[in-house]
């Protein structure tokens, strides 16, 4: 009776779907501005399913947004990539389509954001994890991963099986600088439920906020260039923030007080 009753539990637990459903990515581009009231960069924007689709759309966008960051002058120095955000609101979907869009964000140093009432759970945190910045204003949603058309009938199959992909997502997170216990964490929640990280679980498994090592890295490539150190370069940072106190003008306000600085030398 008890074996019957396990049997019809596993059944039932096999035909729920994920607590988010999902739908197609619908990917945004919106090039930047730069007028006397506002400079703000460029944002492509992702709500949906991250499927195969889903990476040459974002690859197309991802070329065009860079071009425009650069053009507008939306660059920190000598980099090769402009300043772009891309802007979060997914309920999952491939495992490996996330990975691939993170690490091309990556490699562009574009940041992530997750906007106040948008989602992005399963697969959309590699996407999250990929910035160099990381802003979350709504929810974050982790659990292990959902495989629709699982016939691994043995513990020591799907060992095996949840092995490789531990392989896989912890170099993913150890490449884009993301403690690998998240990992830890996302494997013990079944793939049909979702945990919701708290504001401080985000900043613990560094989902928010700034990526340190390209944060002090663009800092002192800033300040180097300037002729500043970097505690220098930190004070004139903090004087934007005081003087100019609005995040649209936030960019060409540093820029300003830098170009001031230099003239009195």
């Amino acid at each position: 009776m008890r074996t019957q009753a396990r049997c019809a539990a596993l059944s039932l637990i096999a035909l729920i779907a994920p607590i988010v459903t999902a739908s197609a990515a619908e990917i945004v581009y919106q090039p930047g501005k730069v007028d006397k009231t506002e400079a703000r960069a460029p944002i492509i924007k992702l709500k949906g399913e991250i499927d195969n689709d889903a990476i040459v759309e974002f690859s197309h966008y991802a070329a065009l947004a860079d071009a425009n960051a650069k053009k507008l002058g939306f660059i920190v120095e000598d980099q090769p990539h402009g300043l772009v955000t891309v802007e979060l609101d997914s309920p999952g979907g491939g495992m490996m389509a996330g990975m691939e869009i993170g690490m091309k964000m990556r490699r562009m140093n574009f940041g992530a954001r997750v906007p106040k009432g948008a989602v992005c759970a399963s697969a959309c945190v590699f996407l999250l994890a990929g910035g160099v910045s990381r802003s979350v204003e709504g929810r974050v949603g982790i659990h292990r991963q959902y495989v629709k058309d699982d016939d691994l009938v043995t513990p020591e199959q799907q060992r095996a099986s949840y092995a490789e992909d531990e392989k896989l997502i912890k170099a993913y997170y150890k490449a884009v600088n993301i403690p690998t216990t998240l990992y830890d964490r996302q494997l013990r929640i079944p793939g049909n439920e979702i945990v919701w990280l708290s504001k401080s679980e985000l900043q613990t498994y560094g989902l928010d906020g700034d990526d340190p090592y390209y944060y002090e890295a663009m800092n002192a490539a800033v300040a180097k260039k300037h002729g500043l150190t970097k505690f220098e370069f930190s004070q004139v940072v903090s004087s934007a923030k005081k003087i100019c106190n609005n995040p649209k003008t936030a960019f060409a306000c540093v820029q300003r007080l830098l170009a001031e600085r230099a003239s009195k030398k």
